[in-house]
């Protein structure tokens, strides 16, 4: 359930606009965003569900193209194994994605990824 939420949450951010002015760095002037260092991994749980493939993913890119330009979206989709969307998170990150918006496989795989994402962001707290 706290997985969802996280996921709602962040993209409620994105559609809202707030994530715009958090992917943008310094001198960045070109929407290119093969050179951009902003990047957000969108992980979905699997592709069974058609609604995923043909409305979820082209809107979330779509929402991002318009509010973030310079950032690029990293996909994946886990294929309902919750142990390939933990390896999915960790290329992510490790890919430099600095916003995971995850549709959890399932809880166990969604917590633990949440965990590791969070493990870098205690210096970047108030």
């Amino acid at each position: 359930m706290q997985v969802r939420i996280l996921a709602v949450l962040a993209a409620s951010l994105l559609f809202g606009g707030a994530l715009a002015a958090g992917c943008s760095s310094p001198g960045t002037t070109s929407g290119n965003a093969a050179s951009s260092s902003c990047k957000i991994a969108l992980l979905l749980p699997e592709n069974t569900t058609p609604r995923y493939e043909s409305a979820d993913k082209p809107y979330f890119e779509a929402q991002v193209a318009k509010l973030a330009p310079q950032c690029e979206v990293l996909y994946f989709n886990a294929a309902n194994d919750g142990s390939l969307q933990t390896q999915q998170a960790n290329t992510a990150l490790a890919e430099g994605a600095k916003v995971l918006v995850l549709d959890s496989a399932d809880p166990q795989s969604g917590a633990a990824i949440v965990q590791a994402a969070g493990q870098g962001c205690e210096d970047h707290r108030p």
